[in-house]
């Protein structure tokens, strides 16, 4: 995945990734990125993305990491399962 200068780590330098997801950080924003799976098997990609600095309501890096994340996503849909159609929600 091309996201992986953005991979955030714990405080022991340990990568935050795992199987199905990850923690990504650009500036003062972080974003977690998990794949679920609805009690239906509906498959599902689900971004969030908050500010590290509770204190601020946006920043352009919060809106910079989304932009990032969603076209890498994307790209990896459109490589690997591009005959799969999907719906975006955005709230």
């Amino acid at each position: 995945m091309r996201l992986n200068g953005y991979i955030q780590t714990d405080k022991n330098r340990r990568d935050l990734v795992w199987a199905k997801g990850g923690v990504f950080a650009k500036g003062k924003a972080i974003a977690e990125v998990a794949e679920d799976i609805s009690p239906k098997g509906v498959q599902s990609i689900t971004i969030r993305v908050r500010n590290i600095d509770p204190d601020l309501s946006t920043t352009p890096d919060k809106k910079a990491l989304l932009t990032v994340v969603r076209e890498e996503v994307l790209n990896i849909h459109k490589r690997s399962f591009g005959q799969i159609i999907f719906d975006q929600m955005i709230p």
